[in-house]
């Protein structure tokens, strides 16, 4: 395994990009939407979580993929982070006031439909690719 797929180094690389976009996310919160810096950095603090789960459950589906050319775990932890990502943000997002809080509750059952059939239908078609 060569030095660019260490665990050390793919966490090292990861994390400092998420933790750069978090505060940069925190930062246009706060000014471009009044958003008080405790509020930002909660809701940014859930959302940057969510991301690094996922950032590091693909290391281990990326050599995975590696060995068995499988994308079925790539897509199942992707629709997973999308669902997950989507009704957070989802949720932040009427606290915050950046949306109404309403119709954000009232989207939370469709959007979790549309997310699972998506990924659902993604598995479907990658059972029966195989790479040549």
């Amino acid at each position: 395994m060569n030095k660019e797929e260490r665990f050390s180094r793919w966490l090292s690389v990861g994390v400092l990009s998420l933790l750069g976009v978090g505060l940069l996310t925190g930062v246009i919160l706060h000014m471009k939407f009044g958003v008080a810096w405790a509020s930002a950095l909660w809701a940014v603090t859930v959302l940057l979580t969510i991301q690094l789960a996922l950032y590091v459950a693909m290391y281990w589906v990326r050599r995975r993929f590696r060995q068995t050319h499988d994308l079925r775990g790539g897509i199942i932890i992707f629709g997973l982070y999308c669902l997950i990502f989507g009704l957070a943000g989802m949720h932040y997002a009427g606290e915050l006031g950046l949306m109404n809080s309403s119709a954000g509750r009232a989207d939370y059952v469709t959007f979790s439909i549309f997310v699972l059939v998506v990924t659902a239908v993604g598995v479907f078609f990658c059972s029966f690719w195989r790479p040549r």
